[in-house]
């Protein structure tokens, strides 16, 4: 939803003292005023308040926003819309003194799809404050997607942030990270770190644009709303997870660990970012996952423990990849791929074949 706002230059008392206070005794019987007030997100260059002008002459003059959250909408003079040529906008002096006004109109989203700059699908609108204030892992990560661009060569990238309400989200509560692939050392994409000890509650926007050495990456902006811990609304799906294991694997001391690495701070499931399951206590060696977060990645790992419980670093357990539902084109419903689970499909299955390595 896009929010307008109309600044009108001068109130509808304020031709008649503008007329006034603009004219003296060298103004020509032919000549009128043009008036204006620059706004409190745009600037009006190229002519002066209270200049005259002959009836019929060019008045030319720019119109700039001074907001990366504001777009000039309109430009009009006593009601006319004015035709833009960029930034740029001309008539023909009236007969009457002029009132120049501008409308403009916040700039709630923006994401063009043409550049190679994009939020991460699992983005949310929604952010948590910190519990409180000694929380020590009170940070929200906005990843960013680099697109067809992710992978190649882009040098250092440069993040200018801006956020349009201080009070809600300051500047200083954002730091841009790159992601960078280990072997080649290229860039795959960005983190846009949210310190959630210096936010409070209320909308904002931010926007940020990446620019490197040898390629724009491009521009977003992005309305988001801060709220109470534990109230980030997710959506949440059932996923099964089925184990079979190998003759030689004693599964009572298998220890299998879920993280999620799109983990959502202050989530209204109350779903931590790490979960530890015995596969002892599993009932027909299946696991409910309830409170599966749709879509989001989940690193699984398993560890074996001797008699005593004491984690046993000689055994290593694997779990065998597979995909099910849809195709490598359409993308599957559900996975395990590299250490990583995902899961599209409300009560689907995913199976673990387990062996010792």
């Amino acid at each position: 939803m896009i929010y307008k706002k109309t600044i009108i230059l001068a109130l509808s008392v304020m031709p008649i003292l503008a007329i006034t206070g603009c004219r003296n005794n060298d103004t020509l019987p032919t000549e009128h005023s043009v008036t204006f007030t620059d706004g409190e997100n745009y600037s009006i260059s190229g002519i002066n308040s209270c200049e005259t002008f002959e009836s019929g002459e060019l008045v030319s003059f720019s119109v700039t926003s001074d907001s990366v959250f504001n777009t000039i909408e309109s430009v009009s003079y006593n009601g006319e819309v004015i035709t833009s040529n960029g930034d740029n906008y001309s008539f023909a002096m009236s007969d009457e003194d002029v009132t120049i006004e501008v409308r403009t109109s916040e700039v709630g989203k923006y994401d063009e799809p043409s550049d190679n700059l994009s939020w991460d699908k699992n983005v949310l609108s929604e952010i948590s404050v910190a519990e409180d204030s000694s929380s020590w892992n009170a940070v929200q990560d906005l990843v960013l997607d680099f697109g067809k661009a992710s992978g190649v060569y882009l040098g250092n990238a440069k993040a200018t942030i801006e956020t349009s309400n201080e009070k809600v989200i300051p500047k200083s509560a954002l730091t841009y990270e790159t992601n960078t692939n280990e072997g080649s050392g290229r860039q795959t994409g960005g983190v846009l770190k949210v310190d959630l000890k210096q936010i409070k509650k209320g909308e904002c926007l931010v926007y940020i644009n990446l620019d490197s050495i040898n390629s724009r990456l491009g521009t977003l902006i992005k309305k988001f709303t801060v709220v109470d811990y534990g109230k980030v609304s997710v959506d949440t799906i059932k996923a099964n997870l089925k184990f079979s294991f190998d003759s030689d694997i004693d599964k009572d001391k298998v220890l299998m660990k879920i993280s999620d690495t799109e983990y959502i701070y202050g989530n209204g499931i109350d779903l931590p970012d790490l979960m530890t399951i015995h596969l002892s206590d599993l009932e027909n060696d299946e696991y409910i996952f309830n409170k599966y977060i749709f879509d989001h990645s989940y690193r699984v790992s398993f560890g074996y423990f001797d008699d005593e419980g004491n984690y046993d670093s000689s055994i290593t357990i694997v779990a065998k990849e597979n995909t099910s539902g849809g195709s490598s084109i359409t993308g599957y419903l559900n996975q395990y791929i590299d250490g990583i689970l995902t899961v599209r499909d409300s009560g689907g299955t995913v199976e673990f074949d387990l062996s010792r390595e």
